[in-house]
């Protein structure tokens, strides 16, 4: 059987998982235009936002996944800040976790006088 403050170090946990689920899928556009553009430039293609371009590697066109992987990077201008206000609020949780901990180990360290 859980304590109240043991269910609400697990509430802080998943609160903690939330915060880093919305962080990187605030990240998430952004590596797939980073990773589309170190592609095509390992590969020697041309890549940009106007249109799709072929791309040959091991003899199958890649153009149009790059091309899509790029243009979603324009999604990042939505996710980023997303990205850094959970990035915020977790540090946030984290600090909070490490305070209660900190202070309940002093409170029950701490020698009872008589």
């Amino acid at each position: 059987m859980e304590t109240g403050e043991q269910k609400g170090t697990r509430r802080h946990w998943y609160a903690v998982l939330f915060l880093m689920v919305l962080f990187f899928v605030g990240l998430a556009p952004i590596l797939s235009a980073l990773t589309a553009g170190a592609i095509a430039n390992w590969a020697g293609c041309k890549l940009h936002e106007g249109f799709k371009n072929p791309c040959l590697i091991g003899g199958s066109d890649y153009g149009d996944l790059l091309y899509n992987m790029a243009v979603i990077g324009w999604l990042s201008l939505v996710t980023l800040p997303l990205s850094v206000f959970s990035l915020f609020f977790l540090v946030l949780a984290l600090a909070t976790i490490a305070f209660r901990r900190i202070k309940s180990k002093r409170t029950t360290s701490a020698p009872t006088q008589r």
